[in-house]
């Protein structure tokens, strides 16, 4: 699985002209975008990279209920997105959600 550290990572979704590709994917900033989806959010948004760490990830927690609930994506595929943001990963294992094994500094 490649990490994709959360203050770097923009959050792409909406591939309207391509129905075979994943619900969303995940890019880094900076780097290339992928044109075939329409909608986008994360570090590409000026209030996101200004919020601290804690923010971030909150805003993030948000931006998953925001795509789940507007854009009608399985939140379990978008979990399986999200899973690629190592922050996502380590709270959802501290808090109980996911297996601890999820965590990005979890030993093997």
């Amino acid at each position: 699985m490649t990490d994709y550290p959360l203050g770097k990572t923009q959050i792409i979704w909406d591939a309207p002209d391509d129905p075979d590709l994943p619900p969303a994917a995940l890019v880094q900033i900076p780097g290339e975008d992928d044109r075939r989806y329409i909608a986008s959010w994360g570090a590409c948004n000026s209030d996101f990279k200004e919020a601290d760490d804690d923010e971030k990830l909150v805003m993030l927690l948000r931006q998953f209920i925001h795509m789940t609930v507007n854009y009608d994506i399985n939140a379990k595929e978008l979990h399986e997105v999200f899973m690629q943001i190592p922050e996502y990963r380590r709270d959802l294992a501290e808090n109980g959600i996911v297996d601890p094994k999820w965590a990005p500094d979890a030993e093997d």
